[in-house]
C-alpha cells in the first residue's frame, strides 16, 4: 500500500544555510574560538516553524523522502553609494537550512531524511519567494526498485568481485 504523500506550500522566502558570527572567547586565561548564530538564518528558520504552527501538520516518525522546490527573492536595495543586491543561493545551503528548520515539526530528528532532493525554480528581484515541500515515508523497496541501471549493474560487478579472487591485473578481465 502506498504511503500519503504530505504537501506543502509556504509562502515564505528560503534563505541557505550560513555561518554565524565567528569571534574568540577567554576562559581561564585561555582563548577559544566561538561561532554566533546567523540572524538571517535564524529568522528564516523561525518563519518556517510559525507556518507549520499554523498548520494541521502530524509529525512523521518513519524514514523520509523529501522533496524542496524552492523561487527565491533576492533582495536589491540603495546603499550608500550604490545599488546592492544580495547573492544567489545554491540548492543544497536552502535544503540545509530548511531541513534544519523542520526538524521537531515535521520530522523528530532530520537523521530521519532517508533521500532528499531540491530544485530551484526561481531566484531573482523580480521572484516571490516560497517553498514547496513533498514529503513521505521512505520506502526501500520502491527506492531500490528506482535506482538508475547503472547503479544495479555496478551492485552487480562489485558482488562479482567480491565472489571473484583477483589476479592483481588492470584491466579487470572481461565480464567483470
Amino acid at each position: 500500500m502506498p504511503h500519503k504523500i504530505h504537501r506543502y506550500f509556504l509562502p515564505v522566502n528560503p534563505e541557505p544555510w550560513a555561518v554565524g558570527k565567528v569571534g574568540v572567547g577567554r576562559r581561564n586565561g585561555k582563548t577559544f574560538p566561538t561561532v554566533g548564530p546567523n540572524a538571517k538564518l535564524v529568522s528564516f528558520q523561525q518563519e518556517v516553524k510559525e507556518w507549520f504552527e499554523d498548520q494541521d501538520v502530524t509529525m512523521i516518525e518513519e524514514d523520509l523522502h523529501l522533496e524542496f522546490f524552492f523561487w527565491r527573492k533576492i533582495d536589491k536595495y540603495r546603499g550608500v553609494k550604490r545599488t546592492v543586491t544580495t547573492n544567489e543561493a545554491d540548492a543544497t545551503n536552502m535544503q540545509k537550512a530548511t531541513e534544519d528548520a523542520l526538524q521537531g515539526i515535521l520530522y523528530p530528528n532530520d537523521r530521519a531524511v532517508r533521500k532528499i532532493t531540491s530544485e530551484i525554480v526561481a531566484q531573482g528581484p523580480d521572484v516571490e519567494g516560497a517553498i514547496a515541500i513533498r514529503a513521505q515515508v521512505y520506502d526501500p523497496v520502491v527506492e531500490d526498485y528506482m535506482l538508475p541501471g547503472w547503479i544495479h549493474d555496478a551492485r552487480i560487478q562489485q558482488e562479482q568481485w567480491k565472489r571473484e579472487p583477483s589476479n592483481n591485473t588492470w584491466p579487470p578481465p572481461a565480464g567483470l
